[in-house]
């Protein structure tokens, strides 16, 4: 399966920097899933905040539950669990700055949130493993509590890190009836190490032919940049055959590439792309073989 870069959200209980990587879904919330989230009962929440006493020690106890119910969305796939934590009107903020410290902003509401919800129920094998380090701030009235805290995260898919960072989070619990709500929150996120993402390609029209792609990619705490040549060689049969340091893929008419090796005639299927664009195939080749453990995407830059 082929994984979108993970920038992941929540750190709110797990990481709010991969929120970036996920599409945002409409601002119009859908009352047919508020009305359903608002019925449902967290008998095991409930009685252990009836046990509270103190609203600081109640308020604490939601920002906990929530924290290991999100975390553990990936295993229990129960995505209403944790939109039973959230008031109908959520509205959030997250700032989010990756290694090379360039800052990426969202704002959101609850429909938004259950949309990162449900992208992230997609990526499969996915994890995100967190800890709540430090309660900075926890003011709370009898209706109102406002929590400050930092986390670290980790993100990961299969066993493979992708990002490591940490966070600051401000969220405020609203009490709606007999049972608190996180009705707002802002994060500030830093990143501190990436190793895999969007990777950033820049072609040049070589001299004697073909081009030549310096590709950006993430190494932990820095970018790499790497160079490699490729030239077109046109054959019968709408074949084309495309060189890169030492290798030679197959692309055939119907988009195909296939990577050439000396064990199989047939070739490793990689990826396909139009055959009437060259860039087209230097980028599949780009991804999906030659930098396959870095990169989700590449990301063309104009010149």
């Amino acid at each position: 399966m082929k994984f979108r870069k993970i920038f992941f959200l929540i750190a709110l209980m797990v990481n709010f920097a991969p929120f970036f990587a996920l599409a945002q879904e409409s601002a119009v919330t859908d009352s047919l899933l508020v009305k359903e989230v608002e019925g449902m009962a967290n008998k095991e929440l409930d009685a252990d905040v009836a046990k509270a006493k103190t609203p600081e020690e109640a308020v604490l106890k939601n920002l906990y539950a929530f924290a290991k119910d999100y975390s553990e969305l990936g295993k229990t796939k129960d995505k209403m669990k944790v939109l039973s934590y959230m008031s109908k009107d959520l509205v959030y903020n997250v700032v989010n700055f990756d290694v090379r410290h360039k800052h990426q902003l969202l704002q959101s509401d609850f429909s938004g949130f259950n949309g990162y919800l449900n992208k992230l129920l997609e990526e499969e094998g996915f994890v995100v493993n967190y800890k709540i380090t430090e309660i900075v701030s926890n003011k709370v009235t009898d209706k109102l509590g406002v929590i400050v805290y930092n986390t670290e995260y980790e993100t990961t898919s299969h066993g493979a890190t992708w990002t490591k960072g940490a966070e600051t989070v401000t969220m405020t619990f609203r009490k709606i009836g007999d049972k608190w709500k996180i009705s707002y929150f802002t994060v500030i996120g830093r990143e501190d190490e990436t190793f895999r993402g969007t990777c950033v390609c820049e072609l040049f029209k070589a001299a004697k032919g073909g081009y030549i792609a310096k590709t950006t990619v993430p190494a932990g705490r820095s970018y790499d940049s790497h160079m490699n040549n490729f030239t077109f060689l046109k054959s019968s049969g709408g074949r084309i055959y495309v060189k890169s340091d030492g290798k030679t893929y197959r692309w055939t008419s119907d988009g195909s590439i296939y990577l050439e090796t000396p064990h199989d005639t047939n070739g490793l299927l990689i990826g396909k792309a139009s055959q009437t664009n060259e860039l087209d195939g230097i980028l599949e080749i780009l991804k999906s073989s030659i930098f396959t453990v870095n990169c989700t995407a590449i990301k063309l830059v104009a010149r």
